[in-house]
């Protein structure tokens, strides 16, 4: 279907005849202006926004331990099927997750697959056509500072971390607690909350500990809009493939 508009001295002509293998159909606008220049603009935006993405921080930065796990590697039992359910019906109905900016929070002591989790959810979504980012807590910070005394700001080192649509952050807790490193925290969950993002945090900390660190208002955005805490209290897989 096409259809003609004007707009000042040139005729746009709209079709859906662009098609992404990846992405599927996107818009394509063809126009010719009144001396007879023709071209045309348009591309798949979402494959544009990917490269955009990659160019800053490249593709999703996996730990390279994890860059095999999936969800069907993960094992089952009957203390984490709630967690993997969620996170299986998270990445399934990934336009209602990612739309609605739902966060999770991964608590529990080392070695019961928090990471071999949120690695599986980033990848399934970025097959889906998602931008996502694995780092810690410690890098994210590192790489805002990394920007103190260079043309870029502040506001746009964090802003990078809020263009993306799936964000995990590893090692929750670990920082010396500086105000400043709470600060810089605060202001990318804060940031990703009103543009409703959402962030997966991982955590070897109590849930006591979590909500003192990161702030009990902070803790309570995190639960919005479905929202949930899992704690990982079984026996280590460390012997096995989990974490």
């Amino acid at each position: 279907m096409l259809e003609r508009i004007k707009f000042r001295n040139a005729v746009f002509t709209v079709t859906q005849a662009g098609f992404c293998e990846k992405h599927g159909y996107y818009p394509i606008t063809i126009f010719n202006d009144k001396i007879g220049y023709a071209g045309f603009t348009g591309g798949c935006s979402k494959c544009a926004r990917e490269r955009a993405e990659r160019e800053r921080f490249g593709n999703v930065a996996i730990p390279p331990r994890f860059a095999g796990k999936s969800f069907a590697d993960f094992e089952r039992t009957p203390r984490n099927s709630e967690v993997l359910d969620y996170m299986l019906d998270y990445v399934h109905n990934a336009e209602r997750s990612i739309g609605l900016g739902t966060c999770v929070v991964f608590l529990g002591r080392p070695g019961t697959g928090k990471t071999h989790l949120a690695c599986a959810t980033a990848k399934e979504l970025t097959r889906k056509g998602y931008t996502a980012l694995f780092t810690s807590v410690q890098r994210m910070i590192r790489s805002i500072r990394d920007t103190w005394g260079t043309d870029v700001s502040e506001n746009a080192a964090i802003a990078r971390f809020t263009a993306i649509d799936f964000l995990v952050l590893d090692e929750v807790g670990v920082q010396s607690g500086s105000e400043n490193e709470a600060q810089l925290l605060f202001a990318v969950l804060n940031d990703r909350y009103e543009n409703m993002r959402p962030t997966l945090l991982i955590s070897n900390e109590s849930m006591s500990s979590f909500k003192a660190f990161i702030g009990e208002r902070i803790y309570d955005r995190l639960r919005e809009n479905g929202g949930r805490a899992f704690i990982f209290d079984w026996p280590s897989f460390r012997s096995g493939s989990a974490e």
